[in-house]
């Protein structure tokens, strides 16, 4: 009985930690598959394309449960703004056309839209115009395998949340049709592995439960 206990507990503390790790989301299986998104917005071979044609705001969001902990997120992106700005006007200012990556988490609304549901916390990530990102908040960015005119970002952060919103936005700021895309491929949000001593330091408890027990067992002389 003690030993069948022990397998049992072992299992369980196996599964635990191996499930608990395992990449729950790559996001992007098939270009926008689950994905929420508005403005002009279309797949574009394996990636998704958010473009400004008719749209002065185009957005793509993905509503992720996940349990409490440490997650990394990456994804790859090819940058292509448009380089004219507006027009200035009487106020003097110009504006270019942006991209904005940002976590949004929240814990009770059961539907995110970035409008009518309040957020409990937003985890900027970074700010783009067509010379690239000009505002990293977290994480690092760097060469994708994709190509020479795509990038990969990478972050890691603390989710005290039940749901994980990772979502990418593109403003026509200059006011001109159809002249600015971005392209995301390759979304991924994954669990930070425990470390491996954990599992060993479990294995060792239940080492010692199963000794006990099988002693407590024994008759006594």
């Amino acid at each position: 009985m003690a030993k069948r206990l022990g397998f049992f507990m072992l299992v369980a503390v196996v599964s635990m930690v191996f499930c608990s790790n395992a990449p729950w989301a790559c996001l992007a299986p098939t270009p926008l598959d689950g994905w929420q998104y508005g403005g002009d917005v279309t797949p574009e071979g394996a990636s998704i394309r958010l473009g400004d044609h008719e749209a002065s705001w185009s957005y793509l969001y993905k509503f992720v449960y996940h349990e409490r902990g440490l997650y990394t997120l990456s994804f790859d992106f090819k940058n292509e703004l448009s380089p004219i700005p507006y027009e200035p006007g009487s106020d003097g200012f110009s504006f270019l056309d942006s991209f904005f990556a940002s976590v949004y988490f929240i814990n009770e609304c059961s539907r995110f839209d970035l409008q009518s549901c309040s957020f409990d916390y937003v985890l900027p990530l970074f700010d783009m115009d067509y010379e690239g990102p000009f505002k990293v908040y977290r994480g690092q960015v760097g060469p994708s395998t994709l190509g020479d005119d795509w990038l990969h970002y990478q972050t890691t952060f603390s989710n005290h949340f039940h749901k994980i919103i990772p979502t990418f936005e593109l403003f026509d700021e200059n006011y001109i049709d159809n002249d600015s895309a971005v392209l995301i491929a390759n979304v991924n949000i994954s669990q930070v592995p425990l470390p491996t001593s954990l599992l060993f330091m479990g294995s060792g408890i239940l080492v010692l439960a199963g000794r006990r027990l099988r002693n407590r067992s024994r008759p006594r002389k």
